[in-house]
């Protein structure tokens, strides 16, 4: 992975962002090499993802599993989008804690909670 044209931390076929930024990826086979476009990765570290709802979605990056926490005290829906937009999980929040399986395919995730207060969106990441 090269982060804004600089092969810092390219040295694994798994590399996981440390911080926002565009990202690239380059590989090398005998002598052939090529490099991907790049892609814009936000909300590396991120803990508080919804300050308007002081609502909070950790850890992240994530290790397959994701907590919760809500302030509202109504029921919200929570879905789970993967990196080409299709739903992968939808789950029903009924308290204000909830543990959330992401499973175990790594990757970038996009999770949107619904609730009487409106949609939030943030981005996960699946080591």
């Amino acid at each position: 992975m090269i982060k804004s044209g600089s092969p810092e931390n390219a040295t694994s076929s798994i590399c996981t962002p440390t911080s926002n930024g565009l990202y690239a990826l380059a590989g090398t086979v005998e002598e052939c090499s090529d490099t991907s476009l790049c892609y814009e990765i936000q909300g590396v570290n991120v803990t508080e993802l919804f300050p308007e709802w002081q609502s909070r979605l950790y850890p992240n990056p994530s290790q397959g599993t994701l907590w919760v926490e809500l302030m509202e005290t109504s029921q919200a829906i929570l879905r789970v989008y993967n990196a080409f937009g299709q739903l992968t999980s939808t789950h029903n929040l009924i308290r204000q804690r909830e543990r959330i399986d992401l499973g175990t395919t790594s990757g970038v995730y996009f999770v949107e909670v619904s609730s009487g207060s409106g949609t939030q969106r943030a981005t996960v990441i699946l080591e």
